[in-house]
């Protein structure tokens, strides 16, 4: 899905929810979830309300998602940041295997 602007919050809380899941993993365990989404959800915000924010993201289960974002070179704050998740549970062995 295609967000501009701010269009992206309407999915903050699943992508904060995403990047806290990978970013307090290792080699971050060390890092504290509530830090963590709130410094991540800080710079979204900010970064959505920027000239030029443009956004792409994708799920194809409730626990997958994908995305990207930044700006067009040379916009104020230009930058990339992406995250690519897919936390799906693996699939169980079949028995006898």
């Amino acid at each position: 899905m295609r967000h501009f602007g701010s269009d992206i919050l309407t999915v903050a809380d699943e992508l904060t929810a995403a990047y806290v899941e990978i970013f307090t993993a290792p080699p971050w365990k060390h890092r504290g979830a509530s830090e963590v989404a709130a410094a991540f959800r800080e710079r979204l915000e900010r970064d959505a309300h920027r000239p030029g924010f443009r956004a792409h993201s994708s799920s194809a289960h409730w626990r997958s998602m994908n995305w990207e974002y930044g700006h067009p070179p040379g916009a104020p704050g230009s930058g990339v940041g992406c995250c690519p998740l897919s936390s799906t549970p693996p699939l169980a062995a079949a028995p006898g295997s």
